[in-house]
C-alpha cells in the first residue's frame, strides 16, 4: 500500500511535478523573531551563530537586523561569514520596516534552499496587532534568574498581546546538566502557561556558556562538520530544534 500521495500522485496526473516541489513551494519561508534589548550582545550573537549552525543543518538562512546594530560589536565580521545581515532602518521606531523586510525576504527566497528569515528585534522598538505577521513563530533565552524570568515574560506578553498566535519557543541558560535545564525549562513553562494560558516549546539549553561566549567572540563557530566540543553541541542542538519546527 501507498505510503505518500507521491506514490500515487502519477496515476491521476500526466506529467505530474516533484511532490517536494509542490510542497517547498506551497510552505511559505517561515519568519522566527528574536526579540531582546537592543544591546544584548550575547543574544544577538547567539542569533548569529544559530543562523551559521541552520546554514550547516542544509538550510538557507537570512539575517535581518536594526541599522543601529551595525557597529555593535556583536555583528562585526559577519560579512566574512557571508551572513550579513540586511541593516533596516527604524525611522518611527516601530518594527514596521523590519516586518516589510522580512516579508519581502520570505516571499522572493527560493523555496527549494529551505530558506528562514530570522529577525532580531529589539525590544525598545514597539509592534501591534498590525506586526502580527512578525512574530508568527519567537526564539527567546532565557535561565533561572528573577531578571532573567520576568524580562521573558515581559517580552512574550508584549508578542502575544500583538499576535495571540504566536508559537514562542525558549532557549534555556545557565545550566550545566540535562536535569538542571529541565527544571529551569519546567519553572518556565510553568509560569508562562498559567499566565497566557499556552503551551511554551523548547529549544533545548545552552551549556559552557564562558566557553561558549569566548567562541562566538572570536568567530569560531564551526561552519561544517561535527561540533568540536560540548557547548558548540549544545549550539548545535538547539538549531536542530529549531529547525525540526519550522517543518
Amino acid at each position: 500500500m501507498a505510503r505518500q500521495l507521491g506514490d500515487v500522485l502519477h496515476y491521476f496526473l500526466d506529467d505530474a511535478p516533484d511532490v517536494a516541489e509542490v510542497a517547498a513551494k506551497a510552505q511559505p519561508c517561515p519568519i522566527v523573531a528574536a526579540p531582546m534589548h537592543p544591546r544584548d550582545a550575547i543574544r544577538s550573537a547567539l542569533l548569529w551563530s544559530i543562523a551559521v549552525e541552520l546554514r550547516a543543518l542544509g538550510r538557507a538562512p537570512t539575517l535581518l537586523a536594526p541599522a543601529l546594530q551595525r557597529d555593535h560589536s556583536a555583528w562585526l565580521d559577519l560579512a566574512s561569514e557571508k551572513l550579513e545581515p540586511s541593516w533596516v532602518s527604524l525611522p518611527k521606531g516601530d518594527v514596521g520596516p523590519l516586518l516589510d523586510a522580512a516579508s519581502g525576504a520570505a516571499s522572493s527566497l527560493p523555496q527549494e534552499r529551505g530558506p528562514v528569515v530570522l529577525v532580531h528585534v529589539p525590544s525598545d522598538a514597539t509592534w501591534n496587532d498590525g506586526h502580527a505577521e512578525l512574530f508568527e513563530r519567537c526564539w527567546f533565552v532565557a535561565g533561572a534568574s528573577d531578571a532573567d524570568r520576568q524580562e521573558f515574560l515581559e517580552l512574550a506578553e508584549r508578542v502575544l498581546t500583538a499576535a495571540p498566535r504566536s508559537r514562542i519557543g525558549v532557549t534555556v541558560r545557565g545550566a550545566e546538566t540535562l536535569p538542571a535545564a529541565r527544571q529551569i525549562f519546567d519553572g518556565l513553562a510553568e509560569l508562562f502557561e498559567a499566565r497566557f494560558e499556552r503551551n511554551l516549546t523548547s529549544y533545548g539549553l545552552l551549556v559552557d556558556e564562558l566557553e561558549l561566549a569566548r567562541e562566538l567572540a572570536e568567530r569560531h563557530t564551526a561552519l561544517d562538520g561535527a561540533p568540536a566540543n560540548r557547548a558548540k553541541r549544545a549550539l548545535r542542538d538547539v538549531a536542530e530544534l529549531l529547525r525540526d519546527d519550522l517543518h
